[in-house]
């Protein structure tokens, strides 16, 4: 959502998930118009690289099992 309030722009299930899986870069935060802004890209960086780990972990947790046998 906050990709939305940088951009200005979501538009359905692919703006959904490009806003849930935006990456901001050195750039896009070197154009940030106040240091705020850069620091909640920062942030929102370091819950995307979460949300990828969590979203790992699930699919591992739920194939290992399958190749182990259980």
């Amino acid at each position: 959502m906050l990709s939305f309030l940088f951009n200005k722009h979501l538009e359905g299930l692919a703006g959904l998930i490009f806003a849930i899986f935006k990456w901001y870069n050195e750039e896009d935060q070197e154009m940030a118009e106040s240091a705020k802004a850069r620091t909640t890209m920062r942030f929102y960086n370091v819950v995307t690289l979460a949300m990828y780990f969590v979203l790992v972990i699930i699919i591992l947790s739920s194939v290992v099992p399958m190749f182990l046998g259980a």
